[in-house]
């Protein structure tokens, strides 16, 4: 219909945006809800823009494998002292 334009090669991008500092996020799209609402969605992270706006220090818990060692050298040390 002549409004779309490409496929262009990365080159040829970053000539017609004047820089080559620019990323790809690819696009799809995604029907919500029963009436089929379209939602365009850009995949960020695949170009890792997600990574730059996303926290370096994350809360890690702990499983079950190290509380039931937490516990067992509790129960030993315990042992040991008479308590």
């Amino acid at each position: 219909m002549g409004f779309l334009e490409g496929p262009y090669s990365e080159d040829e991008m970053s000539v017609l945006l004047g820089t080559e500092k620019w990323s790809l996020n690819p696009r799809y799209v995604l029907f919500q809800g029963t009436a089929g609402k379209i939602r365009i969605i850009d995949d960020a992270k695949r170009s890792g823009v997600n990574d730059s706006y996303s926290s370096t220090i994350k809360l890690q818990l702990q499983d079950i494998d190290y509380v039931g060692a937490m516990l067992t050298e509790a129960a030993r040390v315990a042992f040991e002292s008479g308590l």
